[in-house]
């Protein structure tokens, strides 16, 4: 893999398998966050695909993780993102996000989180949707090398849809497992929000991706993601699938 040749990297970049993607809700933020090794990191996810000829399609999918070691048990992150795909230049769908948060470590294995998030899904007639929240996070790491970081919190939700709106509160439940296998890291992560007044209404979100090395602090990544709505709006579907191939960048 470190042989690779410039050529097949920029290749790469570009290169995406999609079915659903533009129904994603819930933002899978351990995928842009990583530890910090001095006072900044930041995280870059490109995945794309353009097409010419008879059918002319462009997509884009981007995530960016910011962090800042504030003291040496607080950092802050800001993370954002956007996604779109059109068809002869005209727009299918897009997406986007901002997520800004606080990390306070509280010992040696549990953290206090506290998040807001806006974002905006035209793929689900979202508008908007903001939050604010907070999560008590634990971090271990088993004696096989495999890291499992969870969290559990509460957050206030406001969607603002194409016709209506709709304020609850969500709990937040996570759990993501990191394995590093000769070079190759192995990541899952599965998120569920009920509403905590109403819990047979509730999101799911399970993501594996699978990152391959290719030079110093960049991979090759395969992504899948599966999305679950138990009481979607608007008469949308409650299941969305989808398969991305991309590179992640580490500075």
């Amino acid at each position: 893999m470190n042989k690779l040749k410039p050529w097949l990297l920029f290749t790469s970049i570009l290169l995406v398998a999609q079915t659903g993607l533009q129904g994603q809700t819930i933002v899978n933020t351990y995928d842009l966050m990583s530890p910090i090794d001095s006072i900044w990191e930041a995280n870059i996810e490109l995945q794309g695909t353009i097409s010419s000829g008879n059918g002319v399609f462009t997509a884009l999918n981007s995530g960016i993780g910011l962090g800042k070691k504030l003291t040496r048990n607080q950092q802050a992150w800001l993370i954002f993102g956007y996604n779109f795909a059109s068809e002869q230049q005209n727009l299918i769908y897009q997406t986007g996000f901002v997520n800004l948060r606080h990390h306070s470590k509280l010992s040696k294995t549990i953290g206090l989180q506290i998040f807001i998030q806006g974002q905006f899904n035209s793929a689900l007639l979202v508008k908007e949707r903001n939050l604010i929240g907070f999560n008590l996070s634990r971090s271990a790491t088993t004696k096989g090398g495999l890291a499992v970081k969870s969290a559990g919190g509460l957050f206030f939700e406001n969607e603002v849809y194409t016709e209506g709106l709709m304020n609850l509160y969500r709990g937040n439940f996570n759990i993501n497992l990191n394995k590093n296998i000769n070079d190759v890291v192995i990541n899952g992560t599965v998120y569920l929000q009920p509403d905590i007044l109403n819990i047979v209404d509730y999101r799911l979100l399970g993501e594996l991706a699978i990152a391959l090395p290719v030079r110093e602090n960049i991979s090759l990544e395969i992504e899948s993601a599966m999305r679950f709505d138990s009481d979607p709006h608007l008469d949308l579907l409650p299941v969305d699938f989808s398969t991305l191939i991309g590179m992640t960048i580490n500075l």
